[in-house]
């Protein structure tokens, strides 16, 4: 309970393109292939984009709000929502990362 107030919750969201992000793998012939093809098909709606959310947690770091969280949490993230122990709740800006220690603040 000591450090709880310091704990955060980290919410992103992201526009995406249509037909970004990784399409399943599935062996010719599986029962799965005629699934995900009609999935898809139904689900191409031309070029319009969608908007796609991620949670994350982080730790404030300084009395004047800083707070460190991985990398991966907020990387191309269009907007970062902070929601504090309290629930209080503040849009983030990203000051800098480092991918390779995944780290961001």
């Amino acid at each position: 309970e000591k450090f709880s107030p310091a704990v955060v919750n980290i919410t992103t969201s992201t526009v995406l393109a249509q037909g970004a992000g990784p399409s399943p793998i599935v062996p010719e012939g599986s029962p799965f292939e005629d699934f995900f093809r009609q999935f898809r098909e139904r689900n191409e709606n031309g070029d319009r984009p969608r908007r796609t959310s991620a949670l994350g947690s982080g730790f404030v770091i300084s009395e004047d709000g800083y707070v460190v969280t991985n990398n991966h949490v907020i990387e191309s993230a269009d907007e970062i929502i902070i929601e504090f122990y309290s629930g209080e709740e503040l849009e983030a800006k990203v000051i800098g990362t480092d991918p390779k220690t995944d780290i961001a603040l």
